[in-house]
């Protein structure tokens, strides 16, 4: 809440919800706080200016959007200041297990339109990266995604796709680090796998 004798830019701007804004949109905003006029017309045109809420697609080919991995993803974007429906919205496209039906369900959002595509799993990173190039995908996790072509190299992804992959040998060392890095006192390490 502001305070007596606070700036009237910082008092008017602190009532602002909380959300990130994107660089057009933010040079836009201050063009037309410019064009107002004087300091009264310009704090009065940030304003009332509607902030762009963004809206992040999930394709998975899960049943539920209720699973540890979207609780978990959902409890990080609050631990950010998201607020889901309020600062942030999440549309699940669900597969419910019929792998078919992901590239259907990428089109659906890449036409509602979504502003970034987080992916859950190698098919549905797939399925989304063949029916955009443009809106940005980021991987929850996915096979190996060099040896199945989603990425031209792990450092250096390409295009408009990032994210976690897993079953690279070169990243077992990496993770070994960061693991004693972790836990510096550790002198064993079993691995479970599944081949």
């Amino acid at each position: 809440m502001a305070t007596p004798g606070q700036d009237p830019i910082k008092r008017r701007l602190s009532v602002i919800p909380r959300a990130r804004i994107g660089r057009r949109e933010f040079i836009a905003l201050l063009g037309s706080a410019a064009a107002a006029g004087p300091l009264t017309g310009a704090t009065r045109a940030i304003a009332q200016q509607p902030l762009k809420v963004p809206r992040v697609g999930v394709l998975t080919p899960a049943e539920s959007g209720a699973t540890p991995i979207f609780d978990s993803f959902r409890k990080g974007l609050r631990d950010l200041g998201y607020i889901e429906g309020t600062t942030i919205i999440l549309d699940f496209r669900l597969a419910n297990g019929n792998f078919d039906a992901l590239p259907g369900l990428a089109k659906e959002l890449v036409h509602l339109p979504v502003d970034l595509i987080v992916t859950d799993g190698t098919s549905a990173t797939r399925a989304a990266l063949d029916v955009t190039r443009t809106v940005p995908i980021v991987m929850g996790v996915a096979a190996d995604a060099l040896k199945s072509g989603l990425v031209t190299s792990i450092s250096r992804p390409g295009g408009n796709i990032t994210g976690m992959t897993l079953g690279r040998i070169e990243q077992t060392g990496k993770r070994l680090q960061l693991l004693k890095q972790s836990f510096p006192g550790i002198t064993r390490v079993t691995v479970l796998l599944n081949p």
